[in-house]
């Protein structure tokens, strides 16, 4: 009985080693890619979004006082079909909400292309028919709410010898895997675009690692605090263009 509790406490211990190690391994998220993988996982849930649909879009965060909002439009498809997606994120509570949420649901389920309002089923008809994806008229920034404003940062392609370790590169793959749920099958097809790096230092003297992780139809930008390791931020494209 002895030997049996004893091989019982050396399994547990092992366990919590295995435990702990994989949590330190996990990618630590800024605020607003917190935000963002939890609005992401709302319209996952609420709207049938893929991440090649997601990828289509442009995400946005907006921190005020009582809440954080998460905003969504595409630079690819009309404004009028598309709509506009907005997840809010109280403490807990995570709530999501489209344009045409007060239209006619049989409309845009039905995935036909001449519907006047596009779900998912229409989204995932863009991408099998890239004939239908057009821009927008004018500049995106105009569809974008004042609120949600764009990181105030300078770039500049680092020397060989300033470039962080390349751990950067696996803390990105793991975060994009995770933010997007991406399969081990997925993320085996992608690369990560060695040679690619850029230092982007933030206004608060923050300085950014962007990895660039790409493959036929996905594409990554990736933003990794050099100092914290912590993921900033990232932006997936659909169509491997970046």
């Amino acid at each position: 009985m002895k030997h049996l509790l004893k091989a019982c406490l050396a399994l547990c211990a092992a366990c919590m080693l295995l435990c702990s190690a994989a949590l330190a391994d996990a990618p630590a998220y800024s605020p607003e890619l917190t935000a963002a993988k939890a609005a992401i996982g709302a319209l996952y849930d609420q709207y049938g979004f893929t991440a090649e649909m997601l990828g289509m879009f442009t995400m946005t965060v907006a921190a005020e006082e009582e809440a954080t909002r998460v905003h969504f439009v595409s630079p690819m498809l009309p404004l009028g079909r598309a709509g506009e997606y907005e997840v809010t994120i109280r403490g807990d509570q995570v709530e999501a909400s489209w344009t045409h949420d007060d239209k006619d649901a049989s409309l845009w389920t039905s995935g036909a292309l001449d519907c006047p309002y596009w779900g998912a089923k229409q989204l995932q008809a863009c991408l099998d028919t890239e004939s239908y994806i057009f821009g927008q008229d004018g500049d995106l920034p105009e569809y974008v709410p004042d609120q949600y404003e764009s990181l105030d940062m300078v770039v500049f392609t680092p020397e060989k010898d300033e470039l962080p370790a390349k751990e950067k590169y696996a803390l990105a793959r793991a975060a994009m895997a995770d933010v997007y749920g991406l399969s081990d099958k997925t993320m085996s097809s992608l690369e990560s675009l060695f040679g690619e790096e850029r230092i982007l230092i933030c206004g608060d003297g923050r300085r950014l690692m962007e990895v660039t992780i790409a493959g036929k139809d996905l594409c990554c930008h990736v933003l990794v605090d050099t100092d914290t390791d912590e993921v900033y931020w990232l932006q997936l494209s659909s169509g491997g263009n970046g």
